[in-house]
């Protein structure tokens, strides 16, 4: 098998190292949006007499993406139907993971409103969700970057996993703590080694110092996966 792993940025900035609240996420415009999503059915009756409806979803996301217990609601005067055929197919969609102020996954239930429209006689189905408003941040890529090893006794084990780490860099630009945390369909003890490697790496990333001169934190996410 081959070892291969996915970074993807979500960058916070703090006014001080003592204030770990990320005032900036990137990508948190997507966070609890759906990522797939398989079309419900326009329920017949209602495409036949051009009725449209408002269902709502609601629900915590965990770290796979998968909405647990979702809650379908039809937003009144919506026909039950719209709600039923929302229930159809939920189960099988995934949605962006929502990151909270630890780096971690957010236990916050997200909202998201299927909206059924037939006007034209033909059936429109669309998924909207508020999206967080974007904040100003400075520059954060790294000046100089060393990725994480896959640790080998994972990739003989099979274990793949998905580790979210947070950093703290300092006002010259170095990275002066970093912590990390991997979960995995397995319980396995090496995701230990896989935080430890994500750690290790993260010690050595620099960037460009500040020109505030204020050290800022920001949160990544490393995707461990095993492809034949």
């Amino acid at each position: 098998m081959k070892a291969m792993f996915a970074c993807v940025l979500l960058a916070a900035t703090a006014a001080r190292a003592a204030d770990l609240v990320p005032q900036y996420k990137e990508g948190a415009e997507r966070f609890g949006q759906p990522a797939r999503i398989y079309a419900p059915d326009y329920p017949p009756d209602a495409l036949r007499e051009k009725r449209g409806g408002v269902v709502e979803i609601s629900g915590q996301v965990n770290w796979r993406g998968w909405m647990e217990s979702p809650r379908v609601t039809a937003i009144g005067p919506t026909d039950e139907a719209f709600a039923k055929a929302v229930r159809e197919v939920v189960d099988h969609w995934t949605f962006y993971v929502p990151i909270d102020d630890q780096c971690l996954p957010d236990p916050k239930p997200v909202v998201n409103r299927v909206e059924f429209t037939a006007e034209d006689g033909k059936p429109h189905i669309s998924v909207v969700r508020s999206a967080e408003p974007r904040q100003l941040y400075r520059e954060v890529k790294p000046r100089r970057r060393v990725d994480p090893s896959y640790p080998q006794e994972a990739v003989r084990q099979g274990v793949q996993a998905t580790v979210y780490a947070r950093i703290e860099v300092d006002a010259e630009g170095s990275v002066s703590d970093a912590s990390a945390r991997a979960y995995s369909r397995s319980d396995s003890p090496v995701m230990r080694s896989m935080e430890s490697e994500v750690r290790r790496a993260l010690a050595k990333w620099r960037f460009t110092p500040p020109a505030d001169g204020k050290p800022w934190a920001g949160c990544y996410t490393f995707d461990f996966t095993l492809r034949d």
